[in-house]
């Protein structure tokens, strides 16, 4: 597309450019720009790009465009990791529809009684869902499906890793053979290659390339921290940051109230936020968090989804997160829009497994900084770092070029990454250059080595006992057509 194309260049009707204009947009962002035709003439697409690059808008506006106000049953589908972005696209729906003709979004996710959602169901033309959400009300007869013609799959890579793409592939092979598939993904992981491959028709790649590197405005620091020092290494750090906005995250519901309520105590402006609250209280603490009426925001993952706030500048890892994923949209909350942002995590030496496990996924390293450091006000710079790589780093290969094979043995079968580098290099003849990570886990272990030697290690491993068993394995870019 041009680049200086502008909305009134796209033949959209009246009512949704007027509320294009009246929702401050006033030129499509680069990936708007690259997106908006392809998406408009009804081309499955496959989009790249990052939260708060102007996606939302990218298939919200073709959506509305194509929608028939005489039919009053779903047209368009929209599929999301989380209730908290599910509402944060119905919203930017409503925002952009302002004007249309009989025009209504419902929610479906978790939550509440099937009633309620029965009845936001009627006269419905849009619907925002999760998965497990929207199968449980098909299951129920409630959902009408025949006029569905957009399928909106949103934040892809974080669905998949979920383990939704059995849910997601099921949900799309019900829908009319016609519809078109647009799959948004801040990553385009080998999984979620194979299921466009198979289930969209002919899509066209579009990447907003302008965000390419913007991690150079992205800050890492693993501050080495004992648990009892976290809460007031943490209220060090806002005091110093204390004309911002900060969102710090922990990993259950019972460690956000402990946090929330001590910082309170010590005079901090702050609201806890997890899946334990009520829906309206969540959503108005977002709403003040969003407002800046609320500094503060002590939340689980259950948060990263639906926070947009384009310059928050920090983000407090209070507790190492368990998952890569779940890393990735924490600190994804902050350095957005060209904005640049610090994330700070908190370990011990016990979690410097996982520290170099999310280093060697991203590619980058962490600063590394010490408690002193930060209660002693020592000056710490990223710059020295910015552009080099450990050297375990760079030995990996590249998690882009690599296949996943999910070995079903973890750590009580006595798996370990040792064990497992030995046995990759005696059996299959693997160095450290073929294999992109390791990842042993309770009762599964995943193994990310080169597309080309995938193969070879999938049928060696099949004859292999390890830990004194012959384990199943699974290498999902071979996973069969459906």
């Amino acid at each position: 597309m041009n680049k200086n194309v502008q909305f009134q260049d796209l033949g959209l009707k009246k009512t949704i450019l007027s509320a294009i204009y009246t929702a401050g947009y006033k030129k499509p962002t680069p990936i708007q720009n690259k997106s908006l035709k392809i998406i408009l003439q009804g081309q499955d697409a496959l989009v790249r790009a990052k939260t708060g690059t102007g996606k939302t808008a990218a298939f919200a506006i073709p959506a509305l465009q194509h929608l028939r106000a005489e039919v009053q049953h779903p047209q368009v589908l929209i599929l999301t990791p989380g209730r908290e972005l599910c509402k944060q696209i119905s919203q930017e729906f409503i925002k952009l529809g302002k004007g249309l003709e009989n025009f209504r979004v419902a929610e479906v996710t978790g939550g509440g009684k099937l009633s309620g959602v029965k009845k936001s169901l009627h006269g419905a033309q849009v619907i925002s869902a999760t998965p497990g959400r929207l199968i449980d009300i098909k299951e129920q007869g409630l959902l009408n499906s025949n006029c569905i013609n957009m399928l909106v799959i949103d934040e892809a890579d974080r669905l998949f890793d979920m383990g939704f793409r059995e849910a997601v592939t099921s949900i799309l092979k019900d829908l009319p053979k016609s519809v078109q598939t647009v799959l948004c993904s801040a990553t385009f992981t080998d999984d979620i290659k194979n299921f466009s491959k198979t289930l969209l028709k002919k899509p066209v790649i579009i990447e907003d390339r302008s965000n390419i590197g913007s991690e150079e405005n992205l800050e890492e620091w693993a501050v080495s921290v004992y648990p009892e020092n976290h809460l007031k290494l943490t209220e060090k750090l806002l005091k110093k940051h204390k004309n911002d906005q900060v969102i710090v995250f922990c990993n259950h519901k019972e460690r956000v109230d402990e946090v929330a309520e001590k910082l309170d105590d010590m005079g901090f402006d702050v609201h806890p936020l997890h899946s334990g609250m009520e829906k309206n209280v969540r959503n108005q603490a977002l709403k003040l968090f969003r407002d800046k009426q609320v500094r503060i925001l002590v939340a689980t993952d259950v948060a990263s989804r639906g926070i947009d706030i384009p310059g928050l500048p920090l983000v407090v890892n209070y507790d190492l997160p368990y998952d890569f994923p779940d890393y990735v949209h924490r600190a994804g909350r902050t350095a957005r829009a060209g904005k640049s942002g610090l994330v700070i995590s908190f370990y011990n030496g016990r979690k410097e497994k996982t520290i170099k496990s999310f280093e060697e996924r991203t590619g980058r390293q962490m600063l590394r900084v010490s408690f002193n450091q930060i209660m002693d006000e020592k000056q710490v710079s990223q710059k020295p770092l910015a552009k080099k790589k450990q050297d375990s780093v760079r030995k990996k290969a590249n998690i882009r070029d690599c296949s996943r094979i999910i070995v079903y043995g973890g750590k009580k079968q006595g798996l370990n990454n040792g064990l497992l580098k030995k046995i990759l290099a005696k059996n299959c003849g693997l160095d450290d250059s073929d294999i992109g990570y390791i990842e042993v886990n309770e009762k599964h272990t995943l193994l990310g080595v080169l597309r080309e030697k995938s193969s070879r290690v999938l049928t060696t491993l099949q004859k292999t006992k390890i830990s004194g068993h012959i384990l199943k394995l699974e290498l999902r870019r071979t996973q069969k057509r459906r």
